[in-house]
């Protein structure tokens, strides 16, 4: 087996290269996957233009990863149930297991956390060795790797329907019809609210947001948002207001557009402060807001979803690249193209896995 391998490495802000590098090789309770899967997040898309953190450089990003299992280090079978050949999908975030948070199963504010694709090198490469407290889970052999890779995104999108707590009555607005807001729309259908609504900016993208399960589609760009939900309310505005697009502008839409005692359930992540009149939240609405973070414990039901149709991943992948055409992959949704761009893959393994 070959000792080199391709994998896009990030440099700075804006500086990404396609590079040979050594091929990793699994440790005690290691295991290593080659990579036949793995998605542009909107975190990818921000270290290639600007972000607001602070990044160890040199790394290989890339934390939406799936593929098969090639190597599996001394106990690392048994501890995660896995054989050499077993599809598995990675959830990123590797937790201490020791912090206060941890402690308390809230392993995704994990104060001494490692994350896949930042601190460890994640799945825009041909293999990709994961530690030995990572989290790693089993996917039904029918599942494309493409399709497991989308897991994590669908697994937010489970956690911020189960921790927002949508209720049968309930008129909800998804704002931002990216692969999260989607899946969040997917997973909401399943708790059959009143009014599910979704909210973009991209009519392409609105069109496939009805096919899976919209029942109103509005477009912040051109209709009177607050208005058409104040139609559809009898004037009281919605219940609950779930913001994934990472707008701050779509923060305040979501203060407007809310009724009296509604929720704003904020998930997406802004390139900046936003500005909001708090006055709307307590003097006047008595307004709850709630904020998530990752997809603690949800990895397992995404899959299952996914594999059971439940969520459809392959309406949600729009284009597939090889590795040697990262530029042209995330320049796709930074430009404006004729078509929906959702969410955009690589498949590291140029057709071989499935």
């Amino acid at each position: 087996m070959a000792e080199k391998m391709q994998a896009v490495v990030v440099h700075a802000y804006g500086d990404f290269r396609l590079e040979e590098v050594p091929r990793p090789h699994a440790g005690p309770g290691e295991a290593v996957i080659r990579v036949g899967g793995a998605g542009i997040c909107a975190a990818d898309r921000k270290f290639y233009t600007h972000g607001p953190w602070k990044l160890p450089f040199p790394f290989i990003t890339g934390h939406e990863v799936a593929g098969k299992v090639v190597e599996l280090g001394e106990g690392a079978a048994e501890k995660f149930g896995l054989a050499i050949g077993d599809k598995v999908a990675v959830e990123p975030v590797i937790p201490c297991g020791k912090c206060w948070y941890c402690q308390r199963g809230q392993y995704q504010l994990c104060t001494n956390q490692q994350f896949v694709g930042v601190t460890i090198d994640g799945g825009w490469a041909e293999y990709t060795r994961l530690p030995a407290n990572a989290r790693i889970y089993k996917v039904p052999e029918h599942v494309s790797l493409t399709e497991a890779a989308l897991a994590e995104p669908v697994s937010c999108g489970v956690y911020v329907v189960e921790r927002a707590g949508i209720g049968l009555e309930d008129v909800v607005v998804i704002a931002g019809m990216g692969p999260i807001g989607l899946s969040v729309l997917q997973v909401a259908r399943l708790k059959s609210p009143r009014l599910l609504i979704a909210l973009d900016v991209n009519d392409l993208v609105l069109q496939i947001a009805s096919e899976l399960g919209a029942q109103v589609i509005l477009n912040a760009g051109k209709d009177d948002v607050p208005a058409e939900i104040q139609k559809l309310t009898d004037g009281r505005g919605c219940d609950l207001y779930i913001e994934a697009s990472g707008s701050v502008d779509s923060i305040n839409t979501g203060i407007n557009v809310l009724r009296k005692g509604g929720k704003l359930f904020i998930y997406g992540v802004s390139g900046k402060p936003a500005t909001v009149d708090f006055n709307q939240v307590g003097e006047f609405k008595e307004l709850t807001i709630q904020g998530g973070h990752l997809s603690p414990h949800r990895m397992p039901l995404a899959i299952q979803y996914i594999a059971d149709g439940r969520v459809n991943a392959k309406r949600m992948i729009t284009h597939v690249f090889e590795l040697k055409d990262f530029v042209q992959a995330l320049e796709l949704k930074l430009k404006e193209v004729k078509e929906p761009v959702i969410k955009v893959t690589f498949d590291p393994s140029r057709g071989e896995l499935k």
